[in-house]
């Protein structure tokens, strides 16, 4: 009698709300298969935005950053609580939205092509912290990676096709972070080799000063891309680190570029000659310097989840990224 009566009292809390509602898994939002979204900026550096349109992009990618702002939390919930039930909501958010076959296709803008990639690169990213490699995943899921690193290849060669060496900004690192995080999920060389190549082009473009000339040609924004560039390369060469077998992060080159994205976010002048203007502050956050040194320093450090940077284009808790690609394998 007493169990019945407990059970009932159980189901009546579940209904109201009660016990069990805080680890219900969160709901995924609409899949999104068209993205029409377009240039904010209005000149040819790519430094004047429009805010008018900058605010239309937002609206149009309210289902996509609720997506991510979802898989963000839940992957890092199971990365502090390693708890089986929180990576089984994680992956069934990913699931929902492979099945639906999300952000694959040509219903995507120029611009909502490289919105494709960031998203692609927190897909991945996210999934390496569910230990993703060693536990048996559904084949929709895979195929849906792989498709979707196929998208970001083909935009990749349509932007060298059109613009020639002039494509090989920020944006082809974001890419090749992407690649090179859904390489190591797949285990597939070649991704992997193909994401090595961006990584081995973007470090010998660093000049010895640190810049990056393609950065330079910002303008005013010349420092805010150069710590985005430097950001999606920390990805970049931190998985490479990992699924190549070589130390892509501790190459001197790459320290070039972060010891001057350090300098000009304390003192905008730093850039302001070689870029031909006044600089306005940095618009990315450089917390994750601390991190990028530290793993730098030395192949295994010991990291400290818990006071470590959350990129959103990193997948979320950085250092836990890094300690699920050291654990794993």
């Amino acid at each position: 009698m007493r169990g019945g009566f407990a059970g009932s009292l159980l189901v009546l809390l579940l209904l109201a709300g009660g016990i069990g509602a805080a680890s219900a898994c969160p709901v995924p939002p609409d899949a999104v298969t068209e993205l029409q979204t377009k240039n904010v900026y209005v000149d040819r550096q790519g430094s004047v935005a429009d805010p008018e349109i900058a605010a239309e992009n937002t609206a149009k990618r309210q289902s996509l950053e609720r997506f991510l702002d979802l898989l963000i939390e839940t992957t890092d919930k199971y990365g502090r609580t390693g708890d089986e039930a929180d990576r089984r909501c994680a992956m069934g958010l990913v699931e929902a939205w492979a099945k639906e076959g999300s952000l694959l296709g040509s219903s995507f803008s120029a611009q909502a092509d490289a919105v494709r990639v960031w998203a692609a690169g927190t897909i991945a990213a996210s999934l390496i912290k569910l230990d993703f490699t060693n536990h048996e995943q559904p084949a929709i899921v895979k195929e849906w990676l792989s498709a979707l690193a196929r998208e970001l290849l083909d935009y990749a060669e349509r932007r060298v096709e059109n613009r020639g060496a002039k494509a090989r900004t920020n944006i082809y690192y974001w890419i090749g972070f992407a690649v090179a995080a859904t390489g190591y999920l797949l285990d597939d060389p070649e991704l992997t080799d193909w994401s090595k190549g961006v990584a081995e082009e973007a470090l010998s473009s660093i000049q010895e000063d640190g810049t990056l000339p393609m950065e330079l040609e910002r303008g005013s924004k010349a420092t805010s891309y150069h710590a985005f560039a430097a950001q999606a390369l920390f990805g970049l060469t931190l998985v490479l680190t990992k699924s190549a077998g070589e130390p892509f992060v501790q190459d001197p080159r790459l320290a070039r570029l972060m010891s001057l994205v350090d300098r000009a976010a304390k003192d905008p002048a730093t850039l302001a000659g070689a870029a031909g203007a006044p600089q306005e502050p940095a618009a990315y956050a450089r917390s994750w310097l601390r991190l990028y040194r530290t793993i730098a320093a030395s192949p295994t450090p010991g990291l400290e989840a818990g006071k470590c940077p959350s990129l959103r284009r990193l997948g979320g808790n950085v250092c836990m990224l890094y300690d699920a690609m050291n654990d794993a394998r």
